[in-house]
């Protein structure tokens, strides 16, 4: 019952989020949106910053539980940028509005897994430490959560798109780059 709860709670905000921006949501609108009172809504939630951190954490936990990653970069990044052309106005709105960073939070949280998986299966064979892979796993995920950031700031165009699709070729060629360059910094250091 509590998840039923909060679920309707975060639809009703996220229902509102694609209408406008975060700033002029209160909670007295989500709450008449879903048909619940404001205590409900603070029994589950200390806030609205609160209940916005937590519906894209849920969204990006739904969306990975869905979609596990099958090992082709190429078609779940573009998974990824079709899931959030289904959500434009609520992640252009998020973006938008104060806080960005529940977006880019999402974003790294469904990037992360493919990423790690990407570079893990290149440093097959490898000697890299795993302080090395770590560091070449948050660099990648980090450029790419930008770049996807910087599309959906300039509104999804195919511009933008075309950028996404760039970096993917440069990746797979600097990331086996970063790997054989960490490895051998570190074992000159041995």
């Amino acid at each position: 019952m509590s998840l039923t709860t909060k679920r309707a709670i975060s639809n009703s905000f996220s229902e509102l989020l694609s209408k406008t921006t975060f700033d002029k949501i209160t909670v007295r609108d989500i709450v008449e949106n879903c048909g619940l009172n404001r205590q409900t809504f603070y029994y589950h939630f200390h806030d609205i910053y609160d209940l916005a951190e937590w519906t894209f954490d849920d969204h990006a936990q739904i969306f990975l539980e869905k979609h596990p990653f099958d090992g082709n970069w190429d078609n779940y990044i573009v998974l990824i940028l079709g899931q959030l052309k289904d959500k434009k106005h609520m992640i252009i709105n998020a973006v938008d509005s104060m806080n960005r960073r529940w977006v880019e939070n999402y974003l790294r949280t469904i990037l992360n897994p493919v990423i790690t998986e990407v570079v893990r299966d290149m440093a097959t064979g490898s000697t890299i430490n795993e302080d090395n892979i770590n560091f070449i796993i948050d660099l990648y995920d980090f450029m790419l959560s930008s770049l996807i950031l910087e599309w959906v700031e300039n509104g999804m165009s195919d511009y933008y798109t075309q950028r996404i699709d760039k970096y993917m070729i440069i990746a797979r060629v600097s990331i086996a780059d970063a790997i054989k360059s960490l490895e051998q910094e570190q074992n000159n250091k041995v």
